[in-house]
C-alpha cells in the first residue's frame, strides 16, 4: 500500500484502465458473459479470502488461551511485549491478550485490503486477455467466411475496423500489464525474500522445539508466496493461449496491406512482457519451486553450523 501511495500516478492510471475497460465491454454481447463470470469469481475469492484471513486471525488470537487451558503455561500470540508488564503472570497475561488481539485485528484489515486489491487487478487482467482471445477467434471465423470477397485485393471496412480495434485493445492490455509490473514487481520480490527468511528461520526453530507462532509463519508464508506465484502462472498460461489463437488466424487470406499489419501484430504478441520479481525472476510456479529449494539449502546450512 505504501508503494501505491508513492506511485500514486501509476495507481490512478491502473484504476482508470479498470473502469474504462469495464465500461467499454459491459454492454457487449460477447464480452458481457466473460465479465460476469470473472466478477462472480472475484466476489467468491474475496469472500473466501476474508473468511480464511478472519479464521486464521481468530485462531491466532485464541491460541494462547487454548494453550493455557490445556497446559497451564502462558504464551503470547506474537513477539510483541508491553513495557514493564510480565505476560507470564496475571493480569499481565490478560493485558497482552487484549493488546495482541488489537494488533492482529488491524493486521487482518491491512492484509485483506491488499489481498482484495491484488485480486481485483489480476482478475481484470485475466478478463482482458480472455476477451481479446474471443475476439481473435471471431476474427478468424470472419476471415474464413468472407475471404472470397478479397480476391481482387480490395479492403474490407469491417475487417479493417476489427483489426484496428484488436490492435488498440492489445496495446491497452500490454500497457495495463506494464503498469502492474511497475506497481507490484518490487513488492513481490521483497515478499519472496521476506517470507523466505521467515520460513527458513521458523523451520530451524520448530525442528528443535515447539514454537506455535513458527507453525503459523511457515503455513501462512508458504500459502501467500504460492498464491502470488500461481497468479503469475495463470497470466502466463493465458498469454500463451492468446498467442496460439493469434497464430490460428488465417492471415494469409487477407489483403496484402492487412497481412503486413497483422504479421507485425503477430510478432508483437510473442514478445509481450510478463510479470516478474523486479525484473529478476518470472512470477510463476517455477520460481516457487526455486524459492523452496533455496529455503531447504539455507536450512541445511544452518543445521550444519549448529552441529
Amino acid at each position: 500500500m505504501h508503494l501505491i501511495v508513492v506511485n500514486h500516478d501509476i495507481g490512478l492510471e491502473v484504476l482508470g484502465q479498470v473502469f474504462d475497460f469495464t465500461r467499454k465491454w459491459e454492454h457487449d454481447a460477447v464480452a458481457f458473459p466473460i465479465l460476469c463470470w470473472y466478477f462472480r469469481l472475484l466476489r467468491t475469492l474475496m469472500i473466501c479470502s476474508l473468511a480464511a484471513i478472519s479464521c486464521f486471525g481468530t485462531l491466532w488470537i485464541c491460541t494462547p488461551v487454548i494453550f493455557y487451558a490445556f497446559t497451564g503455561k502462558m504464551i503470547v500470540a506474537a513477539e510483541l511485549y508491553l513495557p514493564l508488564v510480565d505476560y507470564r503472570k496475571h493480569p499481565g497475561f490478560e493485558m497482552h491478550l487484549v493488546f495482541h488481539a488489537f494488533c492482529i485485528f488491524f493486521s487482518i484489515i491491512g492484509i485483506a485490503s491488499v489481498t482484495f486489491q491484488i485480486l481485483t487487478l489480476f482478475v481484470s487482467l485475466c478478463s482482458q486477455i480472455d476477451i481479446l482471445s474471443e475476439r481473435v477467434t471471431a476474427l478468424a471465423e470472419y476471415i474464413r467466411n468472407n475471404h472470397e470477397k478479397w480476391k481482387d485485393n480490395k479492403s474490407d471496412e469491417i475487417l479493417v475496423k476489427t483489426l484496428r480495434d484488436i490492435y488498440e485493445d492489445h496495446q491497452s492490455t500490454i500497457e495495463f500489464l506494464d503498469n502492474l509490473e511497475d506497481l507490484l514487481s518490487y513488492q513481490q520480490m521483497t515478499d519472496h525474500m521476506f517470507f523466505g527468511f521467515q520460513i527458513c528461520l521458523a523451520l530451524f526453530i520448530v525442528m528443535q522445539e515447539v514454537w506455535i507462532p513458527g507453525y503459523y509463519i511457515v503455513i501462512s508464508g508458504t500459502f501467500i508466496v504460492f498464491t502470488i506465484d500461481a497468479l503469475g502462472t495463470i497470466i502466463d498460461v493465458k498469454l500463451e493461449k492468446f498467442s496460439a489463437k493469434t497464430y490460428d488466424v488465417p492471415w494469409y487470406l487477407m489483403t496484402v496491406k492487412d497481412q503486413k499489419n497483422f504479421c507485425f501484430f503477430l510478432a508483437h504478441t510473442q514478445s509481450c512482457d510478463r510479470l516478474t520479481l523486479y525484473g529478476r525472476l518470472p512470477l510463476n510456479l517455477d520460481t516457487f519451486v526455486r524459492f523452496y529449494k533455496g529455503i531447504y539449502s539455507y536450512l541445511m546450512i544452518l543445521r550444519e553450523v549448529e552441529n
